[in-house]
């Protein structure tokens, strides 16, 4: 299928009744802004400009206005009324004003943070490692090498870093005690109390718990964290299978990759290179959904995005449902965010869907760029492209449903 061309710019779309212009597009050369980081997040937006000094980065708000505008060199999402930037080369946290609640002084700030857990974060000063809560305090000072993400209380840690040697890892608690001293080369985050380990860079994978004990011996090639059924892959002589928080196998090593399970079925995959086939499992190892496609991407509120063959792109691909069967409605839909997506038509074209598969926006739109994910009932369109009669550098803007 060929893209459908349009000779308009994004900024002459007009609203069909269903949909307006929650921000006008009219921003144009803000290209230091991409993918989610361009969702609404505390009815605030990242937007950037540029100059010969580079990027500078600055917040809107719903109207459109820059109630930031562009001036750090690099800035995060707001989290709960703040967010860190960056100036001079340093990071601070800044409050829904733009006004500094700790000033800049940090090398570097993770993105990740730990909910659970005060909403510790890491950050750098001085090559060394410590983690602030979601005010930006101190809890934890800088003075491990190299750290972990926190999570269930504990994160690992390591007393040093170096390029030329393994690092040796322990566990630290939310107050910086140790709680396991620094002896396996790799401990991963927490989950369900256990944490992947392994002794030695080349040495088999198993799980510890907070005392640094081996509760799943280490027996596998490679692992991930337990998730929130409390179920964990694991490759095992090449091959991938499931355990439970006991280590034993829900599902024996048999597939060449898998996926997170999601409501119950995960992707997985069968050969490998250009004659790998991939198709959806239940919790049992159970194929609901056989192994027929090139590519899968994991279900997400009843539909799965799939192709049948190696051009893996967006006018080979399609939405299946949970049954294997091609969705009526539309061709194919974006991630689901706040009960919506966007979502392209048999013809080509893109609206807006619920999760029942219903239009809320009829597709009349071209297939852009960028499209979404809605953040505060808001969300992105972007059109850029080289200079030519049917596209347009750089135009962003936002809708919201009527």
């Amino acid at each position: 299928m060929n893209e459908p061309a349009y000779d308009f710019p994004l900024s002459e779309l007009v609203s069909n009744g269903q949909w307006r212009w929650a921000i006008e597009p009219r921003f144009t050369a803000r290209l230091g802004v991409t993918g989610g980081e361009r969702r609404f997040f505390c009815d605030r937006a990242l937007t950037a400009s540029h100059s010969e000094d580079g990027y500078q980065f600055g917040y809107l708000d719903l109207t459109g206005a820059e109630v930031i505008p562009p001036q750090f060199h690099d800035a995060k999402k707001f989290e709960g009324g703040r967010a860190w930037v960056e100036q001079n080369a340093r990071w601070g946290l800044i409050d829904a004003s733009g006004s500094f609640l700790t000033r800049p002084m940090y090398d570097w700030v993770d993105s990740w943070i730990d909910a659970g857990t005060g909403g510790l974060r890491a950050v750098r000063l001085a090559d060394r490692l410590g983690y602030v809560d979601e005010t930006g305090a101190l809890v934890i000072n800088p003075r491990f090498g190299a750290g972990g993400y926190f999570n269930e209380g504990f994160s690992s840690a390591s007393p040093w870093s170096s390029e030329e040697e393994v690092t040796p890892y322990g566990v630290i608690d939310s107050s910086g005690n140790w709680v396991v001293q620094p002896r396996f080369s790799d401990i991963w985050r927490f989950s369900r109390g256990l944490a992947p380990a392994r002794l030695e860079e080349d040495s088999k994978w198993g799980f510890i718990d907070s005392s640094g004990s081996w509760v799943i011996s280490p027996a596998f090639d490679w692992v991930a964290e337990f998730d929130a059924h409390g179920l964990a892959r694991v490759q095992k002589d090449g091959l991938w299978g499931v355990i439970d928080t006991e280590g034993r196998f829900i599902i024996q090593p048999q597939f060449d990759a898998i996926d997170d399970f999601v409501d119950g079925i995960a992707g997985v995959s069968i050969g490998d290179g250009m004659n790998a086939r991939m198709g959806f499992i239940d919790i049992s190892g159970k194929f609901v959904i056989p192994p027929r496609f090139a590519t899968v991407y994991g279900f997400d509120h009843g539909y799965a995005q799939v192709s049948e063959d190696d051009a893996d792109d967006v006018w080979n691909s399609f939405s299946i449902d949970r049954t294997g069967e091609r969705v009526a409605n539309f061709r194919s839909c974006e991630k689901f965010s706040e009960g919506l997506a966007f979502a392209r038509s048999h013809d080509g074209f893109v609206g807006v869907i619920d999760t029942t598969g219903n239009w809320i926006v009829e597709p009349v739109l071209p297939y852009l760029s960028q499209m979404g994910p809605f953040g505060c009932g808001a969300a992105v369109l972007d059109s850029w492209g080289p200079d030519g009669p049917h596209w347009h550098h750089e135009w962003v803007g936002y809708i919201s449903l009527v």
